[in-house]
């Protein structure tokens, strides 16, 4: 199937309406500027329903400026016997 074939097969089993919409988004995208905005600014306006939680927030600002307290934490716990290093856990460790 040739893409010019079911190009004018797709146009053909599309309404008028759907035409009409799809010419516009496209001659808006081609013609309007994108905005100059920071890529922060632009996920507040489209995302603001997945803005983390207070509480999630405030752990990281607390946990950022300080990640040598994490990993002091995680070098004072010792591995029990049967994990190794990596993470790997091993039935029988000699």
């Amino acid at each position: 199937m040739s893409s010019l074939g079911w190009k004018w097969r797709r146009l053909r089993a599309m309404s008028a309406q759907e035409i009409v919409v799809r010419v516009v988004r496209a001659v808006r995208e081609r013609v309007s500027p994108l905005p100059k905005e920071p890529p922060n600014a632009t996920w507040e306006r489209y995302y603001a329903q997945h803005a983390p939680a207070p509480t999630l927030q405030r752990i990281a600002e607390t946990l950022a400026p300080r990640p040598q307290v994490v990993s002091a934490l995680v070098e004072a716990k010792p591995l029990p016997d049967n994990i190794d290093e990596a993470g790997v856990v091993w039935a029988f460790r000699a």
